[in-house]
């Protein structure tokens, strides 16, 4: 579970202050100050009456060392600003056999400060040892050296872990925003010349704005259950694929076949065992407890069981469809797990090939908070399906979120939501969307718009088909497309 944190800053660009006595004068618990940014943890965030007994230290502290100063009551001179924050850990590696940690420490502070630096275990005792907490601050960057650090175009704290090794250089960056650990990489790659990542960043940012994800516990045994893998397992079946397409969109409809429609359909033994007798009710005037002779077709109320009246006669339509846990399966979860399938199918081929785009990472079923600037909260985006691909010749990473919707009519209206759900601050996370479909295949090709926010523009992707051979081949085309990969 990701570490939340609470950080502190005060703004004032007339007056510089000993920020760290201020905090402890008002009682409050941070974990560290550096310079006018504290860090607390959630359990000792300060409310309001703390920022305003802290305001009212900070004025009182101006007009004890500035006797002539005049207070303007117009005039804003400084802001506190408490910001909500996740923790952000990016592993990279320098390869650079001239880099030395002095050298490398002097380079950290041609764009910024370096508070402190020193052996990560002499840090432990004001940093970890000193606290009652189960959060690490120092102790999960796990370097040999350890500088405390900040930017000098952006507020916020930094610890970079560096040790020198046969390797490489490493290096591990841990921060509280992402713009921080943006403008560090982005320095490095402008100075070093061969830089190793271990993570993507991207990535990693938007992982720290989930909510939630996999199924409901209580449908989870749905996913493992071996008559839902058979169900799955037979929809890929290319001889009966035409067949299926027409069951399932009977049961995803009205949830069920005429006795015609069963008859058209059982003849494709890979079909007619999924399917069970079932009688339909089409006219009655029942409202109490009764009890129904299915040999007869009779009725009976169960009260007034001596009146005569108590059986009548009810209209019935024989019909068929799946177990009732097999049809909320369908519902649910058969079309997710169809594409899943498709991309585990399309992973293993690339890798066995060595082509030049490897599947990296495909996590399935994940709710985000793409909207807010704050902590992530609410869930604001589903995402059916989410990769990581990588192109392994240029060593680029691209991050493409697939939504699994049986049928393409919801094509404009996945469109219009993505823009809606997904702010254009985090947008660029992004390089390209898919929409996989079963139902209602207007073209062969796949069909591609253009979604735009302020500032970018992504291509999105309808990717429609039934035939699980054919589809593997458009998802792989939509992919590619997206990869710039011919």
């Amino acid at each position: 579970m990701k570490n939340k944190w609470i950080l502190l800053e005060l703004r004032c660009d007339l007056f510089e202050f000993n920020f760290e006595d201020l905090i402890k004068k008002c009682g409050l618990v941070s974990r560290i100050v550096v310079e006018n940014i504290a860090l607390f943890e959630e359990k000792d965030r300060p409310n309001s009456s703390d920022i305003l007994q802290l305001e009212e230290a900070i004025f009182e502290n101006i007009l004890n060392n500035n006797p002539s100063f005049e207070m303007d009551p117009d005039e804003e001179i400084l802001e506190l600003k408490l910001i909500e924050c996740d923790e952000f850990i990016f592993d990279l590696v320098i390869n650079d056999d001239d880099l030395e940690e002095e050298k490398f420490i002097d380079f950290l502070q041609v764009f910024g400060r370096v508070h402190e630096y020193d052996l990560e275990h002499v840090h432990f005792e004001n940093l970890e040892y000193s606290f009652d907490s189960s959060m690490p601050l120092i102790h999960d960057i796990r370097m040999k050296n350890v500088a405390i650090f900040c930017l000098d175009m952006l507020y916020g704290i930094c610890f970079v872990g560096y040790m020198k090794r046969e390797t490489g250089f490493q290096v591990r960056i841990k921060t509280f925003q992402y713009d921080i650990v943006k403008t560090i990489i982005d320095k490095f790659s402008e100075n070093f010349g061969e830089i190793t990542f271990k993570d993507n960043l991207k990535w990693n940012r938007l992982l720290n704005r989930k909510i939630s994800s996999g199924y409901r516990t209580t449908d989870s045994f749905i996913a493992e259950n071996d008559l839902m893998k058979q169900f799955l397992k037979t929809t890929k079946n290319t001889e009966s694929a035409e067949n299926m397409m027409q069951l399932l969109s009977k049961l995803c409809g009205k949830g069920y076949v005429s006795e015609k429609e069963y008859s058209d359909l059982s003849h494709d033994k890979n079909i007619g065992k999924f399917l069970l007798p079932f009688y339909r009710i089409d006219k009655n005037h029942l409202s109490n407890m009764v009890w129904f002779g299915l040999s007869t077709g009779t009725v009976y109320k169960e009260q007034n069981k001596t009146d005569p009246k108590r059986i009548q006669q009810a209209q019935f339509t024989r019909i068929f469809s799946t177990h009732h846990d097999l049809l909320y399966y369908i519902r649910s979860y058969w079309h997710q797990h169809f594409v899943e399938e498709a991309l585990i199918k399309i992973q293993s081929s690339w890798n066995e090939s060595r082509y030049a785009l490897q599947i990296i990472d495909i996590k399935i079923d994940h709710q985000f908070d793409l909207l807010s600037e704050k902590n992530a909260q609410n869930a604001t985006r589903d995402i059916d399906c989410l990769l990581l691909v990588r192109n392994i010749e240029m060593q680029k990473d691209y991050i493409i979120p697939i939504e699994s919707k049986r049928n393409s009519k919801e094509f404009n209206k996945v469109t219009k939501e993505t823009v809606e759900k997904i702010s254009s601050t985090y947008c660029d996370i992004f390089d390209g969307f898919i929409v996989t479909s079963y139902f209602n295949k207007e073209s062969e090709e796949n069909i591609s718009r253009t979604l735009s926010w302020a500032c970018s523009q992504k291509k999105i992707i309808l990717c429609v088909e039934n035939v699980y051979s054919k589809f593997i081949n458009k998802l792989q085309e939509s992919i590619k497309e997206i990869c710039e990969v011919s």
